[in-house]
């Protein structure tokens, strides 16, 4: 960081290249955002309520007739807190699996 009087501040930030370019979903769950790598996107999907309380009861969510684990980020990121919006129409998204434990599991 650099300072003058009358010039201002001048921050360098530097970032691994890798970091630098990944590809991200940005997803939003309560008042946060978050950048998911792109590459353990599956598929976005968008439900209505009552598809949202039925994947939220059984834990779980199908696409194209494969099951999926439900599960709300931010309790998986240990914000216990946080409570799920009520929309008409809500996206979620499925993840790849990975061969270590992630956020998306």
């Amino acid at each position: 960081m650099k300072f003058g009087k009358g010039q201002g501040t001048r921050f360098t930030i530097y970032l691994p290249l890798t970091l630098a370019v990944t590809q991200t979903v940005l997803v939003r769950a309560g008042a946060k955002t978050y950048a998911i790598p792109a590459v353990m996107v599956e598929q976005v999907l968008q439900h209505r309520q009552e598809q949202l309380v039925a994947a939220y009861a059984s834990r779980q969510t199908v696409w194209q007739d494969r099951h999926y684990p439900f599960h709300y980020l931010p309790h998986l990121l240990g914000i216990s807190e946080a409570i799920a919006e009520q929309k008409r129409f809500s996206r979620l998204f499925t993840c790849a699996a990975a061969p270590t434990p992630s956020p998306c599991t």
